[in-house]
């Protein structure tokens, strides 16, 4: 995904319910990889407005009536769903374990910030990563990470 001068795509998810572990798995027969990540939500208009706007990504659709938003990140859609309305049975404000990487991590927190997200103050890992957290209207956070 393109935010200003800058690409973002989605990296790393363990641990979000209805969610999808980013791996992928060769067989004699098959390689499977990762189709996309659901993130679960309570209201789909706040959280697609929220996921659009505050935090830039592309839309691809969003149908409010079936609990379902997709958003380009790279290869794989990160997508924001209504429990119980066909995407899942998580529970909105339960993720935690997305990771977000960019090539510009200063400014992609600044433009985020600008256009209102909720944002951690910036950090630095023991292995030297530097990031910040993203707080989305249902508590859901994920982790926006500068590539090395």
């Amino acid at each position: 995904m393109r935010i200003g001068g800058w690409v973002m795509a989605a990296f790393f998810l363990v641990g979000c319910q209805g969610g999808s572990e980013m791996t992928e798995t060769k067989t004699a027969a098959n390689t499977i990889s990762v189709g996309l990540v659901k993130i679960p939500v309570s209201d789909l208009a706040r959280s697609a407005k929220y996921y659009r706007e505050a935090l830039g990504l592309t839309e691809e659709f969003a149908v409010v009536e079936y609990g379902w938003a997709q958003y380009a990140t790279g290869g794989v859609p990160l997508c924001l769903y209504v429990p119980g309305k066909g995407g899942g049975l998580g529970e909105a404000g339960k993720c935690n374990s997305l990771h977000l990487i960019t090539a510009d991590i200063q400014s992609t927190r600044e433009a985020m910030q600008l256009r209102g997200a909720r944002v951690s103050e910036m950090r630095k890992g023991d292995d030297g990563y530097r990031g910040f957290d993203i707080t989305d209207p249902d508590g859901n956070v994920i982790q926006v990470v500068e590539s090395k």
